[in-house]
């Protein structure tokens, strides 16, 4: 019905076939029927895979942001980019703050994300997440650690002085900035929820190695290569701080005083599809690491999904399998 009604209206807007139609009269004829075919057939049949979603949106792909939200957007842009061209589908990067990535997948607002394995884990009992691949490090592969660490010349000398000190970290739902820590000393018999004297978030793991250096806490706890990170930056020289529990991971040249948990995962929400899950996670892992796009992203790649075993374990034995989602 909509297809005559759409010719009857063009034929009727050019009448006069022997006769000679004005230019500006052909082109009011073009642009009404283009209008009328947008208006009846809003897309073609060829616009929506069988596995995919409308290729007029984007896939939201949320990236915790543990810089702050600009160095993550200028960070993974890229691999949005290079997402897009593998797959047909657009990727629109949305960095978040810790509680900001809670709030977002609760309501539903994102397809994948790139988030700390602690998130992926609370994601994946409450709401399906699925792993796609895990990140792969510039200077550690595929694993990252915790460091716990002090301004040089304090008197802290082991993990056990840690008792009734004041702890900076980045948020309780950190893996590398907190939960990792938080386990490695309840394995010794240090429960620092009970035992330190208090345990104060910091805007981001930039600010947390401020506060330990300038004497506004005693400890601090951050991810593997942060120090080292800032060091390179010119932020920090790394005489300023002393590693607690100093480890020698094989194959890890890291400052870390934890055992080691897969990188960051990417995962993705069954809103998607498996045609297109699977394509996504074969353009990340044939993401070659000398380009551009791995090059951006400081990172050397992606490879199949980790064991996230140890960190769903860390979880149950703080009781934090919960308590970071709305």
């Amino acid at each position: 019905m909509t297809r005559i009604m759409a010719h009857k209206i063009c034929k009727t807007a050019n009448p006069g076939n022997n006769s000679r139609t004005p230019p500006l009269w052909s082109a009011l004829t073009i642009f009404l029927c283009l209008g009328l075919l947008i208006q009846f057939f809003p897309a073609f049949p060829g616009s929506r895979g069988p596995d995919s979603v409308w290729a007029s949106s984007s896939l939201k792909l949320g990236v915790l942001a543990k810089r702050g939200h600009r160095a993550a957007h200028t960070r993974w842009s890229p691999l949005a980019e290079y997402l897009s061209s593998k797959t047909g589908q657009r990727f629109e990067i949305v960095p978040l703050n810790f509680s900001q990535m809670s709030e977002y997948v609760s309501h539903g607002k994102l397809d994948l994300i790139l988030a700390n394995q602690m998130f992926f884990i609370l994601f994946r009992e409450k709401y399906s997440a699925i792993p796609l691949a895990t990140l792969v490090n510039r200077r550690a592969g595929p694993y990252m650690g915790g460091v716990i660490f002090v301004k040089n010349g304090s008197p802290i000398k082991n993990l056990r002085d840690i008792r009734g000190k004041k702890i900076a970290i980045v948020s309780f739902s950190s893996a590398g900035g907190y939960a990792i820590q938080a386990s490695h000393l309840l394995s010794q018999g240090i429960d620092i929820r009970e035992e330190s004297h208090e345990i104060k978030p910091y805007k981001n793991q930039d600010h947390v190695v401020y506060a330990v250096i300038n004497r506004m806490a005693d400890v601090g706890f951050v991810r593997t290569d942060q120090l080292e990170s800032m060091a390179r930056e010119g932020k920090i020289n790394l005489n300023q701080v002393r590693v607690l529990n100093r480890q020698n991971h094989s194959n890890f040249p890291l400052l870390c005083s934890t055992d080691l948990w897969p990188a960051w995962p990417m995962a993705s929400f069954r809103k998607i599809k498996p045609g297109l899950r699977k394509r996504i996670a074969n353009a990340l892992i044939s993401l070659p690491g000398d380009s551009v796009v791995s090059t951006r992203g400081k990172i050397n790649g992606f490879v199949a999904p980790g064991d996230y075993t140890p960190v769903a374990k860390a979880l149950a034995d703080l009781g934090l399998e919960s308590s970071v989602l709305p």
